[in-house]
C-alpha cells in the first residue's frame, strides 16, 4: 500500500493527526499579510492627531482615546500575526514529518527481521499497558508511537486490545 500511494498516505496521516488542510494554511497567509500591513500603518508616527491636538483642534481626551486604540489594535495585530505565523510553521513541519515517516515506511516495507537499527530509526516508543481480564482472557493494550508522526493506526483510531497467552501475562510492566 505504501509502495503505491505514498501520497495518499501523507495525506491520511495528516487527517488523522487533526492536521489543517493546505486551503487553511493559505487561509493564515492572507491572514498574517493583512495584519503586517496594518501593523505598517499603525506603527507609522501619529504626527497628524498630535498636531491637531496640539492645536486645540481635537480635546485631549479625544487624542488619548485615539492612541490607546491605536496601540490595543497594534498590540493585538502583532499577537495575531505571530500566533498564525507559528501555526503555519506547524502545519509545515506537519506535512514534513509526515513525508519523512512515508518514505521511511516505504524503504522498509519489505524487511525480513526487525533489527535494532531499523526499530529506532522507524520507532519512538512502545507503550505496554496493564494486563487486565475481558471476557476470561488477559489483554493488554499496546500503543506504537512511530518518529515523526505519532500514534498512527490505519485501522483506527486507538490500538485493539491483544491476546496475550496465560505465560505472557506474568511479565506486566517488564516488557
Amino acid at each position: 500500500m505504501l509502495e503505491h500511494d505514498e501520497q495518499r498516505i501523507v495525506e491520511r496521516i495528516l487527517k488523522l493527526r487533526g492536521s489543517e488542510a493546505e486551503t487553511a494554511r493559505n487561509s493564515y497567509f492572507r491572514e498574517v499579510k493583512s495584519h503586517r500591513d496594518r501593523l505598517s500603518i499603525l506603527e507609522k508616527p501619529i504626527d497628524k492627531p498630535y498636531e491637531d491636538r496640539l492645536r486645540g483642534i481635537i480635546p485631549e481626551a479625544t487624542f488619548h482615546t485615539l492612541i490607546q486604540r491605536y496601540e490595543q489594535e497594534r498590540v493585538d495585530r502583532a499577537q495575531s500575526a505571530e500566533h498564525l505565523e507559528s501555526r503555519v510553521r506547524d502545519i509545515r513541519q506537519e506535512a514534513s514529518d509526515a513525508k519523512t515517516w512515508a518514505k521511511l515506511i516505504r524503504r522498509h516495507t519489505s524487511i525480513e527481521t526487525l533489527d535494532a537499527e531499523t526499530l529506532l530509526l522507524l520507532i519512538d516508543r512502545i507503550n505496554i499497558g496493564e494486563t487486565r481480564k475481558v471476557d476470561g482472557r488477559k489483554v493488554r493494550d499496546i500503543e506504537i508511537v512511530y518518529n515523526y508522526v505519532g500514534n498512527v493506526d490505519f485501522l483506527s483510531e486507538t490500538m485493539e486490545a491483544i491476546s496475550l497467552p496465560e505465560t505472557e501475562a506474568s511479565y506486566g510492566q517488564a516488557v
